[in-house]
C-alpha cells in the first residue's frame, strides 16, 4: 500500500576425512539454499514476452537458485478457506526480506509466487516491465476459466516499501490469494477469475506518482472485451491486521463492486464499511482499474501502526483477520 503520510486512524568448505565422507549420502538437487532457507530460480516463472513487454534479465543474485515452499503441498479436497495455509505463505514471502520495487529480492519473491502456483497445478504467466528509474519489475498472474459469463480480478502486491519486510503490506494479500487459487482448482468459479500478483506497487523512486507500476501495466494489457466483461476488481492490500475492514475507492469510478463487497462482508458478519481513498493517484492497486471505468475496490483492515516499518513482520498478524478476508474474497467469487 502506498501512502504519503499516515491517515488519521492512524565457502565454508569442510574437509572431512575420507572414511566419514563414505558414510554420508548426499542427495544431489542441483540447487543452492538461500539465506532464507528457500531457493529462488527465475526458471520457476514463465516469462511471457511481447513487443510491448520488456525482457527481464536474470541478475547474478537470482540466477541459478531454486525455490521451495517450507511445507509439503497438501492436496486436501477441503473447499473451505484455510487461514493456516495463507499464514504459511505470508511467512515464506516475508522471509525474503525487504522487497523494494525492481530489486533482486522482489524478483525472488515473484519467482517464488510462480513456483507456488505451479505446485497448485497452474501454469502462471510472468510479464516484465520497466520502472521509471530503469529497474525491471514483474507481475505474476493466472486466469481461471469460469463456468459462466463475466470476469473478476483480484490482486495483491509482492513488493514492500523499505525498510519494511511487508508482512501485512502486502504479503498478506499474496498469501490470501494463493489460498484462494488453491480452492479455485478444487471447484471451478462461476465467472472467469484473474488473480494477479503485482510488482512495484510501492513508490520506486522519489516521485510520489511512480507507484502502482505493475497494476498500471496489467490494466493497460486488458483487451476492450476483457474490460467490458469485468464486473469487479479487488485489491487485497493490508488484510491481516486490524479491527475493522474497509472497502475503499477513489470515488472516480463505478461504486457497484465496493457496495457488493460491503454487502457480502456484512452477510459474513464482518465489521466492514466504506471509506474513500483520498490519494490523487490512489493508495493501492485498484487505482488504474477504477480509472478505466471498471468497478473496483480496495480491501484494507485498520489500524496497523507498523506498516512501512521494520516491525511489519509475520508473527504479529492475525489468523482470524486472514480467515475473514479470505472468506470474503471467496464469497465475492462464489455468490
Amino acid at each position: 500500500m502506498v501512502r504519503r503520510r499516515r491517515h488519521r486512524l492512524g565457502s565454508i568448505v569442510l574437509a572431512l576425512p575420507a572414511v566419514l565422507v563414505l558414510g554420508v549420502i548426499v542427495a544431489s538437487c542441483g540447487s543452492r539454499v538461500s539465506d532464507h532457507g528457500f531457493g529462488v530460480a527465475l526458471s520457476d516463472a514463465t516469462v511471457t514476452v511481447s513487443a510491448r513487454t520488456p525482457l527481464l534479465r536474470p541478475s547474478a543474485s537470482t540466477a541459478g537458485l531454486t525455490v521451495s515452499h517450507p511445507r509439503k503441498v497438501d492436496h486436501s479436497k477441503d473447499e473451505r478457506f484455510d487461514a493456516s495455509r495463507a499464514m504459511a505463505d505470508i511467512q515464506a514471502l516475508t522471509a525474503f526480506g525487504v522487497r523494494k520495487a525492481g530489486s533482486p529480492q522482489e524478483a525472488q519473491g515473484a519467482a517464488w509466487v510462480a513456483r507456488r502456483l505451479r505446485e497448485l497445478g497452474y501454469q502462471p504467466q510472468t510479464e516484465s516491465f520497466l520502472l521509471p528509474n530503469g529497474a525491471t519489475s514483474q507481475n505474476v498472474f493466472v486466469v481461471v476459466p469460469g463456468k459462466g459469463a463475466g470476469r473478476l480480478i483480484f490482486g495483491a502486491h509482492i513488493d514492500s516499501k523499505p525498510p519494511s519486510p511487508g508482512a501485512n503490506d502486502d504479503a498478506s494479500g499474496v498469501g490470501i490469494l494463493l489460498e484462494v487459487a488453491r480452492l479455485l482448482k478444487l471447484k471451478a468459479p462461476g465467472p472467469t477469475v484473474e488473480i494477479v500478483f503485482f510488482g512495484a506497487e510501492e513508490i520506486s523512486d522519489g516521485n510520489p506518482d511512480h507507484h502502482h507500476a505493475g497494476s498500471r501495466y496489467r490494466a493497460s494489457m486488458l483487451t476492450a472485451e476483457e474490460r467490458a466483461q469485468t464486473s469487479g476488481m479487488l485489491s487485497v492490500d493490508m488484510a491481516s491486521f486490524g479491527t475493522k475492514a474497509y472497502a475503499r475507492t477513489m470515488g472516480v469510478g463505478p461504486m457497484s463492486f465496493a457496495k457488493t463487497t460491503i454487502a457480502e462482508g456484512k452477510r459474513l458478519g464482518l465489521p466492514i464499511t466504506y471509506w474513500k481513498d483520498p490519494g490523487r493517484t490512489g493508495w493501492s492497486d485498484h487505482e488504474p482499474y477504477e480509472k478505466l471505468g471498471i468497478p473496483s475496490a480496495w480491501l484494507e483492515w485498520l489500524e496497523d501502526p507498523t506498516y512501512h516499518t521494520p516491525r511489519d513482520t509475520a508473527e504479529r498478524l492475525s489468523a482470524k483477520v486472514v480467515q475473514q478476508s479470505g472468506d470474503l474474497v471467496l464469497a465475492l467469487i462464489r455468490r
